[in-house]
């Protein structure tokens, strides 16, 4: 990437060729090289992804290598805060050694302050989810979760989700895009996070020559997805096909709440509801009607 600097000039980020060591070289206004900072380890790396802050500080998203498996690298999420005038890092942060073989591709400062990136997991051969690492504003790594469109094949091979890019909205949440493959099927995806990141929505479309294609879909398993379970105040769904009904049902055998929806991912609020187990009751367009057991704790 290349980055303008408000004290005039820019800098240019990336990795050096054989060491795949990451770099950032800072140019004077004429193009004359000034300086260049780069880090890294014996490991390959892969290239930062450089985000603009106040003045000419930057926010270094990254992915470095914490071991390798015969020719292959396994990679985690880091953090960098970047003093472009000092041309040194002010702080470095990475996550637990649990969290491997993930790819930085974009990220983004948050409402609250914090950092969030995005990128994707590979998880098996030909095969990656997509994920996004949040952060507080002083580098302290708060949840990193993994995302999975549906329909979707599952961890098999040529199943592919990643996302590309990611944006603070005003609600305080994130709207984050990207692609679905398999095989022969590709998609854009784009996803609604609040600020918790739980799914609000998930779209995934593509559009060839101004014309929707929804296009022809892999099977997906017929299930209610239901999280979290137990829950407290608010129940996150997600359904195999778009267009349903949705009923919560008591115990009693008692219709508590009816929804209908047009969307795979949905989210419920039922603080309202007393504590105990209901019934989640999908009718899908197909005339197929789906249940899930949740239950509703007291906080």
């Amino acid at each position: 990437g290349i980055h303008p600097l408000e004290s005039g000039g820019f800098l240019v980020s990336g990795a050096r060729l054989y060491d795949w060591d990451p770099f950032i070289a800072k140019f004077n206004d004429q193009g004359d090289l000034m300086n260049v900072f780069t880090w890294g380890n014996d490991l390959d790396e892969w290239l930062p992804w450089v985000m603009p802050l106040e003045g000419d500080t930057f926010m270094i998203s990254y992915s470095t290598s914490k071991m390798s498996i015969g020719s292959n690298y396994l990679r985690g999420p880091n953090l960098m805060l970047f003093d472009a005038v000092l041309m040194d890092s002010l702080w470095t942060t990475s996550t637990s050694d649990s969290l491997y073989n993930y790819f930085d591709y974009s990220a983004t400062k948050t409402i609250d302050g914090g950092y969030v990136a995005c990128g994707s997991r590979i998880i098996g051969p030909a095969n990656e989810i997509a994920y996004i690492q949040k952060w507080s504003a002083d580098g302290e790594p708060e949840w990193s979760r993994s995302y999975r469109h549906v329909p979707s094949l599952g961890d098999t091979i040529n199943d592919n989700q990643a996302f590309w890019d990611i944006a603070a909205t005003p609600d305080s949440g994130l709207i984050v895009c990207g692609y679905y493959y398999n095989n022969s099927n590709s998609r854009a995806w784009v996803l609604k996070l609040d600020n918790c990141g739980d799914p609000v929505y998930d779209s995934c479309v593509v559009v060839i020559d101004n014309t929707l294609d929804i296009g022809e879909w892999p099977p997906a398993k017929a299930e209610i997805y239901a999280w979290p379970n137990p829950f407290d105040e608010v129940l996150n769904l997600q359904l195999p096909d778009r267009a349903a009904e949705i009923e919560i049902i008591d115990a009693m055998g008692q219709v508590v709440q009816r929804k209908k929806v047009w969307q795979l991912i949905h989210r419920f609020d039922l603080s309202e509801l007393p504590t105990g187990a209901y019934i989640v009751r999908a009718r899908m367009s197909n005339g197929e009607v789906l249940s899930k057991r949740v239950i509703k704790s007291g906080g």
